[in-house]
């Protein structure tokens, strides 16, 4: 499921024109003991230097579901991260089928 999120628009996006890469709001970094949980297990010291622990940890774990060319942009590529609203309308798809 985390794949098929991460293909989506409403995921996470690239754009490479404006130097801008876009993830779910929903994944936005927070500082609440589950944050700093997820931080401690996928920040590294190693990659995405310029951005702030809870952004290279985010990073870091996206890695993992974006393909190879995706992957090299966000290691090698100047950019800002923003973060795309949440749709909450993506929770009731399917939801009169119950």
């Amino acid at each position: 499921q985390a794949q098929r999120f991460f293909d989506s628009d409403y995921g996470f996006r690239i754009d490479r024109e404006n130097s801008t890469v876009y993830i779910s709001t929903i994944l936005q970094p927070i500082r609440t003991w589950y944050g700093l949980e997820f931080e401690d297990h996928y920040a590294t010291d190693l990659l995405f230097k310029d951005k702030e622990p809870p952004v290279r940890a985010l990073l870091n774990f996206i890695t993992n579901y974006i393909s190879p060319s995706e992957v090299n942009y966000l290691q090698t590529a100047n950019y800002n991260v923003r973060y795309i609203p949440y749709d909450w309308t993506l929770n009731f798809v399917g939801a009169d089928r119950l």
